[in-house]
């Protein structure tokens, strides 16, 4: 599979986080409870695994759901959502990072942090508050990301990832989705797979990892 080319990563040599500061940030609790501190109308609850992780609001979750789906194609190794406060870096006190990312240990680097906002909000207070944000979290070896609806979290994008929840949760059997998989390697549009094996299950072999699908592009 090809890196779809959402992080627009270059080379570099700075120190990146410990594994036991990396450890202890997965292994604790969200700094933020989104499930319990913000409103009923704006949270929005995403699958990831076997735990759920709450988007607050609409981009925050397509984020998240992205996120999963690039997981289960190697690309993730884990992420997490309100992960710890600026503060415990000796940043700003009370800002929390929308979402935390450690890809798999080929790619380098490896950790970032992505702040989600609509493109609408982003006034010049926001990005003198992202550009604080970003020197802080470099200067500690990680890699700093805005997104917004006008980009990764596009309504193509935001289309597509609901679908492949619908999908996540439908859960086809393994030996289907095998066969989905294998069907996926000689067919050339979404098409035959949906006539040969039914749009339930052609898009939960795509959730679980069977085939791809590009989600920047509308499904």
């Amino acid at each position: 599979l090809s890196w779809p080319g959402l992080w627009n990563l270059m080379k570099n040599d700075r120190k990146e986080p410990s594994r036991a500061w990396r450890d202890s940030i997965f292994n604790s609790g969200h700094r933020r409870c989104v499930a319990t501190e913000s409103k009923s109308t704006t949270r929005v609850p995403v699958l990831t695994d076997t735990a759920w992780q709450f988007g607050e609001g609409g981009h925050e979750a397509t984020a998240l759901l992205l996120l999963r789906h690039l997981k289960a194609f190697g690309y993730v190794k884990r992420f997490k959502s309100q992960p710890f406060a600026l503060e415990e870096l000796g940043g700003p006190v009370n800002r929390i990072p929308d979402l935390l990312v450690e890809l798999e240990p080929d790619r380098s680097p490896s950790v970032h942090v992505i702040q989600v906002k609509s493109k609408r909000f982003i006034t010049s207070d926001v990005e003198e508050r992202f550009s604080t944000e970003r020197e802080l979290l470099e200067g500690n070896g990680m890699c700093f990301h805005v997104w917004t609806d006008r980009d990764h979290l596009s309504k193509q994008t935001s289309q597509t990832v609901r679908i492949l929840d619908r999908g996540f949760r439908h859960c086809v059997t393994p030996e289907v989705g095998e066969r989905i998989g294998l069907a996926a390697k000689i067919a050339k549009t979404l098409a035959p797979l949906l006539e040969q094996f039914g749009w339930d299950d052609a898009m939960s072999a795509a959730a679980l990892g069977y085939f791809h699908i590009n989600c920047m592009e509308k499904t």
